[in-house]
């Protein structure tokens, strides 16, 4: 059964709908409630920057983590100046970030950035998804599959061969995560109960544990 992050208690899922994260809507408010307050703080205040209009030089202290500009006045100044030479238009800072499912490193406007794409997010959010569609354990705890991948140092638990690092997800021969005890048997999504493996090892392997089979050849 699982544990409600809130308050602790443990509820039964319905058998209809969406999985239930929080045990009563009461929890639920609580958490949302405390996000909200959060996002009303002010942001914290960013180191001094020089300000990036090449007629202005500046050294101010922004009021946000992505002001570029001193000023208005030089925001509208270098743009005007951009578009006469043909210059691509600044935005904001930019910030040099690794997609957390592709690997692939890609330049964002947000300092907290995580996907290089909307595919990358969606890909990462419904694999979340299907987890927790699972039978829960209280020793589940949140992980991302490609550091997973790394510390194993993308070789497949199971034959003991590399997988191929780009390989799409689908591939047979692409990584895949796989838990040693299966969730069915209550075994939890947790990093210490996953392992790489190739997908075709992985869907070969089934929902049997390792200590029913020997490790494939």
């Amino acid at each position: 059964m699982p544990a409600c992050p809130e308050c602790g208690s443990t509820f039964e899922q319905g058998h209809l709908g969406r999985p239930k994260k929080f045990c009563s809507q009461q929890c639920n408010r609580r958490v949302q409630n405390r996000k909200a307050n959060r996002r009303r703080l002010p942001a914290p205040i960013a180191p001094e920057r020089t300000c990036i209009d090449a007629t202005c030089g500046k050294v101010f202290e922004p009021g946000r983590r992505d002001q570029v500009y001193c000023s208005p006045r030089c925001r509208v100044n270098d743009g005007q100046r951009r578009r006469w030479h043909g210059e691509e238009l600044r935005q904001g800072a930019e910030f040099e970030r690794t997609c957390v499912e592709c690997g692939n490193s890609f330049v964002a406007r947000k300092a907290n950035a995580k996907w290089c794409s909307q595919t990358c997010r969606i890909r990462t959010c419904r694999r979340d998804e299907s987890r927790r569609r699972g039978p829960g354990s209280t020793e589940d705890a949140p992980y991302v599959d490609r550091e997973i991948f790394e510390r194993d140092g993308w070789r497949c638990h199971l034959c003991r061969k590399l997988v191929k690092k780009g390989a799409p997800r689908n591939d047979p021969d692409g990584a895949s995560i796989d838990h040693i005890v299966p969730r069915s048997e209550g075994g939890a999504d947790a990093p210490h109960n996953v392992a790489t493996a190739h997908l075709r090892c992985n869907l070969r392997k089934g929902v049997r544990a390792m200590n029913e089979q020997l490790r494939l050849i």
